[in-house]
């Protein structure tokens, strides 16, 4: 798993100094700025893929540990909650939430105020999968911090909160 997250890191250097090479004004190709998405985004997904292998976790997609990581910050949420959450609609949502109540990830618990709301929960699985997520996005900021300045690591705080939003 070390040598994946190094892996991973040496192309997200390679994204950050392209952005910081856009920020002082020189000049850039955008080929290979789409190249370094490209490679960026794939080495997030083989680390998260090979951390799932790591514990067992394998009969997860990436998307449906998104659903873990949103249902966490929403909360328990409302199936509406969430899927607004997602920008998608509830139908494509409760299809998803199926597969990881069959998989005991997250439970439904009905509203005591209304009986047609029903909040989802992790179960202490879902939970254990959210925290190993989590884990990997703290290792990713940490390799940031151990390569660039804090000057550096507040651009690109900026950019990353210009680009998510």
């Amino acid at each position: 798993m070390q040598m994946a997250i190094l892996f991973l890191l040496k192309y997200q250097l390679l994204f950050v100094s392209l952005i910081i090479k856009t920020i002082f004004g020189q000049k850039y190709c955008m080929y290979t700025l789409v190249e370094s998405i490209a490679a960026l985004t794939q080495n997030i997904f083989s680390v998260e893929e090979n951390v799932k292998t790591d514990y067992s976790f394998s009969d997860l997609s990436i998307t449906l540990m998104n659903y873990l990581e949103t249902i966490a910050k929403l909360d328990n949420p409302s199936v509406s909650e969430l899927a607004v959450a997602l920008h998608l609609t509830k139908s494509t949502v409760s299809i998803n939430l199926d597969k990881l109540i069959e998989k005991e990830y997250i439970k439904k618990i009905q509203s005591d105020k209304d009986k047609r709301v029903m909040f989802l929960h992790l179960t202490p699985k879902g939970e254990q999968v959210n925290q190993l997520h989590d884990e990997v996005h703290k290792q990713i900021a940490f390799s940031f911090s151990e390569k660039l300045s804090s000057a550096e690591l507040e651009i690109l705080r900026i950019l990353f909160d210009k680009l998510t939003r």
